[in-house]
């Protein structure tokens, strides 16, 4: 279905370019380093909701390029496979693994760092907040 969409748009399909991110991963010393930080939450300052994001956008590519049925078409996938041909935990562990990094907090302080997540976004979610504020008060009278 997306070679034919992508075809018709012109475009690249959603594999071809995941497999242009997974080479990067393997390839650029750059990003090499970026990804050991998400494996440890531990981001330097600079850039930091880049680098963040950035990183949990590739992490996303990598499990989407090995697992695609699962991310492009969750319920499609479950129906073709019988639970019993599917890996309940692995499954689980997967969609927990891109789960939201912070989650507003409806009768709180606001924001609230996942719980799945731990200690380790617990540790950049400060740091997160203190580099969007600043940019959030820049743009407030426009």
């Amino acid at each position: 279905m997306s070679r034919v969409l992508c075809r018709s748009m012109g475009c690249r399909q959603p594999v071809a370019m995941a497999q242009c991110v997974l080479e990067w991963s393997e390839n650029e010393e750059s990003l090499k380093s970026l990804l050991e930080e998400d494996d440890t939450f531990e981001f330097g300052h600079e850039n930091l909701p880049v680098r963040v994001l950035f990183a949990r956008h590739v992490r996303f590519v990598e499990d989407r390029a090995r697992c695609p049925k699962f991310f492009c078409w969750p319920a499609m996938h479950f129906v073709a496979h019988p639970t019993a041909d599917v890996d309940l935990d692995a499954s689980k562990e997967l969609f927990d693994r891109h789960c939201p990094l912070f989650i507003a907090v409806l009768f709180g302080n606001g924001l609230s760092s996942m719980e799945s997540k731990g200690a380790l976004c617990g540790m950049t979610f400060g740091p997160i907040t203190e580099a969007s504020v600043p940019f959030g008060m820049s743009r407030a009278g426009k």
